[in-house]
Parts: structure tokens; sequence; C-alpha cells
């Protein structure tokens, strides 16, 4: 046993015996050390997690004697260790107990926030925008600057999850950097490079990512720390260096294990067997893949783990697995359904909140116009009947704002719909449209005894389009793809954008001889695209997979993996061409 390492136990001995020291002073009755002692847990923990959970162990024993507000102020304390843990109902559990308790204006403040972060962690976004609203409903009546900021924080992180990296960034820039302590430096800063990542805003080599990766470290904000880190490492995965990015990760993953947060290790695990695939290093992209899922066992439907089991069936697959292939592309299905769902669900929820603050505006607005309206008349009723005209003209005002109020309400509500069903790039349904139109339809044709056929289709070699001529050219494609298909189809067939280059087309009284002949027409279109208008000369083509009712029965789930495993075989067949599900080759 080293020296070093006997010194270092000797250090951790003596301040457990202090802390214990403190909490026999504690049980004599000095609420002044239970303070001490509950601002000593708060302080250490995001930066120091063993000191936190021991002197939280401690308290635990003195319990009994806290005062109402001391109660509520470790009830929150529990709440994060437990969140921290990634045992998310438990931590939500303590905090309700702590706000029923609580009367401190900042520790209510805290706790509507730290709720919003745990709903976020359960995909909750309804109750999500509930507590924020909440806590942002009371911010003017906090008095710490530093926890009013850790508010304006957690309400960027929200944001930053939502996708809505711009509004994040809008949050941060609320926050006075001046003087700020270094937790919340830290924070905001990792917030701050997340959404210039996803926005596309930096590269691996600003300056700023190393900074403040380093002044965080020296602060002992590790989390922060390998968060900056860890999106250095995919932005030199999505700068294509792989090598550089390798040797990044081996050194970041020592660090990122020992914070024993899942959330986090799942990311960086999935990182790493990305880059491992890049480089056709199999077995580590599989280890790794597997390690991702390890971690991720209560965050089913997030990037880490869609990539993992993409990964998984695209390497047995090069293997000549296909067994095993088989079973993860299922799986691969399954997962990434749920996430498209999850991102419908979050932009749904992100709208509907936009919405109900606008309707709140308008009724304010209307409130108002109508008490100034009760001063005005009240005033007319004194003068003369001189003035009748003008209120006549105040009333007419009134109303005309009224209707106006209610015309753009209606707008509003009808712009936000198709927002949520559409998809901004093709104009064709989103997934999340696409799934509930088709089972509609479905369900209709079983109850009238009419044949239902479904078709996927997904573009050949997307990929390499984008990387070779970029993605402005890609998405061209995809828009001529949706043109193409749209001038081919009957008004009420349902045709929806699934995935990135991925496409499904369902219809309604249609038999297989029918349903064949429509996606022969669709591969000719596709096939026929000009590209020259783009400047490049490329062939634009597409691999479909055909089933239909009478093969697969009416339920939407077994018709897309029946068709998307027809589109798997047109796809090892040489590609451009149609497989019916149970059928010949065409």
């Amino acid at each position: 046993m080293s020296r070093a390492y006997l010194m270092v136990l000797s250090r951790s001995m003596a301040m457990l015996y202090l802390l214990s020291l403190l909490i026999t002073t504690c049980f004599a009755g000095n609420e002044v050390a239970i303070d001490s002692l509950l601002k000593q847990a708060d302080d250490a923990k995001s930066a120091q997690v063993e000191l936190f959970n021991s002197t939280l162990s401690l308290l635990k024993q003195s319990e009994p004697t806290f005062t109402p507000e001391q109660k509520a102020y470790y009830l929150y304390l529990e709440g994060y260790q437990s969140g921290y843990k990634g045992d998310i109902p438990t931590a939500i559990n303590f905090y309700g107990a702590a706000l029923n308790q609580a009367k401190n204006v900042d520790l209510i403040y805290r706790l509507h926030y730290s709720i919003a972060n745990m709903y976020v962690m359960q995909r909750n976004w309804e109750q999500t925008f509930s507590q924020l609203t909440d806590a942002l409903n009371i911010q003017q009546q906090v008095v710490s600057m530093d926890i009013k900021n850790q508010g304006l924080l957690v309400a960027a992180l929200i944001y930053n999850q939502l996708g809505q990296y711009q509004s994040g960034l809008d949050y941060l820039l609320k926050i006075n950097k001046d003087k700020q302590n270094s937790r919340t430096l830290c924070y905001l800063h990792q917030l701050e490079i997340e959404a210039k990542y996803k926005l596309d805003f930096i590269t691996s080599t600003n300056v700023l990512i190393k900074q403040w990766a380093d002044y965080c470290t020296a602060h002992q904000e590790n989390l922060p720390s390998l968060f900056i880190q860890m999106y250095q490492a995919q932005m030199l995965l999505r700068e294509k260096n792989y090598l550089e990015a390798l040797v990044y990760i081996e050194r970041l993953l020592p660090l990122v294990e020992k914070t024993r947060y899942d959330y986090l290790i799942s990311e960086v695990y999935s990182t790493q067997s990305q880059v491992n695939f890049a480089l056709s290093l199999w077995d580590s992209a599989v280890k790794n893949a597997q390690l991702t899922l390890q971690h991720a066992k209560s965050m089913e439907y997030t990037t880490p783990v869609v990539k993992a089991y993409q990964i998984l069936y695209q390497v047995n697959e090069s293997q000549q697995n296909y067994q095993a292939a088989f079973s993860y592309l299922q799986k691969y299905l399954e997962v990434e359904k749920g996430f498209s769902n999850e991102q419908s669900a979050k932009q749904l929820a992100y709208q509907r909140a936009k919405l109900e603050v606008l309707e709140k505006n308008y009724e304010i607005e209307s409130l108002n116009q109508a008490n100034s309206l009760l001063i005005i008349q009240e005033k007319l009723t004194q003068e003369t009947a001189k003035n009748t005209r003008l209120f006549v003209y105040l009333m007419i005002a009134f109303t005309s704002s009224l209707v106006l109020w209610v015309y753009n309400l209606h707008k509003n509500q009808k712009r936000f719909k198709e927002l949520a069903e559409k998809d901004g790039l093709t104009g064709l349904k989103n997934r999340r449209s696409f799934i509930e139109s088709a089972e509609n339809v479905i369900s209709f044709c079983q109850l009238e005894q009419q044949p239902v056929c479904l078709i996927m289709f997904d573009l050949d070699k997307f990929k390499s389009i984008n990387d070779q001529y970029g993605h402005p050219i890609g998405d061209w494609v995809l828009v001529k793809t949706a043109e193409a298909i749209k001038q081919q189809g009957r008004k009420y067939d349902i045709t929806g954008r699934i995935g990135g280059e991925e496409f499904a087309i369902v219809l309604q009284s249609c038999d297989l001889k029918q349903g064949r002949l429509f996606a022969e027409q669709c591969r000719k279109a596709i096939e026929s695209i000009d590209t020259s208008e783009t400047n490049f000369k490329f062939q634009v083509s597409a691999s479909f997979g055909v089933t239909i009712s009478t093969i697969s029965g009416y339920k939407y789930k077994q018709l897309m993996i029946d068709a998307d495993l027809a589109l798997y075989e047109s796809k090892n067949n040489g590609r451009n061409r149609i497989t019916i599900w149970h059928s010949t080759q065409i």
C-alpha cells in the first residue's frame, strides 16, 4: 500500500471523525450545527459526491430533531441524491414531500425546477412545463442570485432536452456571468457548448471547450467538465476524426466511469461504439454497444440506445450472422419508433406550452381592455349625452378587438396543429401523424372487410449522397422524392416520412396486384429524378417492400414489420427493386 494512498485514507478518516463530532453536537440540540451540515452537503453535492453522501448519512441520524424548514431542506437533498442515482420516482417523492413543508421561497423555487428536471428524465413533458412555469412565476421573489441563476440553468437544460437549443441559449443569456460561483459558470458553459454543438455553431478545435473543461476540473466541478469533454468527442466523430476521437475517449472513459452517472456513461460508450464501427473495429463496436445498453436500462428511447441497436444490427449483418442481425433489426426498429414518437411528443408539448402562453397573454390583454372600458364607461355616465357617440365607438373597437383575438387564436391553433402533423422538409405526414392515420384506415378496412396495402421504401445509398454532395443536396433529394410520390398517389392514400430517408404509404381498398403496380410506378418516378439542377450528376433510386392485410393481417405493427423485412430483402438483392412479403421477388 503506497504512502500517498495512506495519506488520502487518513485524511478521509479524519474528515469523517470531524463530521461525527459535528453531528454529536447536533444531537445536543444545536440547530446552527445542523444548518451548517445541511449547507455543507448542499455545497458538496455535485463536486464532492462522497462527502455529500457521508454528510447526508450522518444527518439522517438526527432527523427527528429537525425543525420543519430543516426537514424540508433535508428532503430536498435526499431527492437530489436519489435523482443522481437514477431513482427518479423516489426523487420526485422526496421533492414533493419537501414542497409540502417548505416555507422559504428560495427552497420552493429550487424544488419546482428540480421536479421539472426529474420529469424531463421521465419524459413527462406536460408536468415538466407545469413545474418550470411554477418556478419562473416566483423567480422575482427569490433572494439568492445563485439560486435564481440555477433555475435559469434548468430552464436552459429543459429546452436543450427538447431540442430547442436556441431557446436554451436565450435563457443562458439572461444570466449575468459577473461574480458567479464556479458551479454556476461550469453548468452555464456546459449547456452553452452543448447548444452550440447541436446547432453546429462550433467545432472540436474551439478553444472555449478545453478552457472550460480545464476550469471546471480545477474547481472540482467534474460532471460539467466531463460533459464538455464528451461533446468534444462527439464533435470529433461528426468531423470524421475517428482516430483522434478514439484516443480521446479512451482517456476520458475512466473518469466518466468514476461518476457512476449512467446517463453520461451510456453517452460516452455509445460515442466510442460509433467510432469503433467507423474504424471497422467490429468486436470493440459490439462490446461498447452492449455496455451502452447496460448503463441505459432506464433510458429506453434515447439516442445511445437507438445507436447501440443499430450498430449491433449492422455488425451482425456485415459478419453474415443473419439470425442475430434480424433480432437486432427488430429491436432497433422498435426503439427507433419509440424515439421518434418521443421527439414528436416533445415538440407537441412545446407547441402546446407556447399556445397556452399565447392564450394567457390574449386573455390578460382582453381583461385589461375590458377593465379600461369599464373605467371609461363610468366616466362617460357622468358626462353629457354628447359623449354617447364616443362610447359607441369604444364598444365597436372592443368588439373588433375581441373578434380579432378569436380569429388569431383559431389561426394559431390551426398552425400549431399543422406543425405537429407535417414533416417540415417534405410536407408529408410525420411519423406520429402517419401512424395515427394509418391505424384509422386499417381499422376501417378491417371493419369493411376491404384489403389494405402497406408499402415501405428507403432511398438507396442516401448516406453516400449526403457525404459526397452535402446535406443541402440530400434535402433536395428528399423533397424531389416526396414530389414524385405525391404525383403517383390517390387523394385518400396516406404517405409519410417515417425516418431520415425512409417513407411509407398506406393504400386503402387496394389488392396486392394494384399495390405492386403502384410501388413500381413510384420506383420508376424516383429513378427518373433529374439531378442536373443541383449541378451534380448522380442516380437516385429506392428499394421497396410491400405487404397486404391478406398476408400480414390488420395490425399496423405487423404490416410495418413485414414490409420492412421485404424492403431489407430488396436491399440485400441489389437495391432499386420491389419485394413482396412471402412472394417472389419482382
